[in-house]
């Protein structure tokens, strides 16, 4: 997780961690939870991380063979989250 952390780091993304457990309307999150706020100047980047590739269906096999989706290559889970409560962790 640390890699990850600094790759994100590393891109000007903002990553914190929740310091209590988060309680919010899409479940209870432990305490150490990492949150990528999406109100930060590299928004579009933390995005991009954290959302699957999606492909056309018609458009063949991709011309490579890399994913810049980290939940592919990590075996995360990326929530989003609209609960304002988020802003307060």
């Amino acid at each position: 997780m640390a890699q990850l952390v600094a790759r994100l780091l590393a891109q000007g993304i903002e990553v914190h961690r929740a310091g209590a457990e988060l309680k919010l309307k899409e479940g209870a999150f432990p305490a150490g939870t990492y949150v990528v706020r999406l109100d930060q100047p590299y928004r579009n980047y933390a995005v991009a991380f954290a959302e699957p590739q999606h492909y056309p269906k018609d458009g063949g096999e991709p011309y490579d063979d890399i994913s810049w989706s980290f939940p592919a290559h990590y075996h995360l889970n990326a929530i989003p989250i609209a609960d304002p409560d988020v802003r307060t962790a």
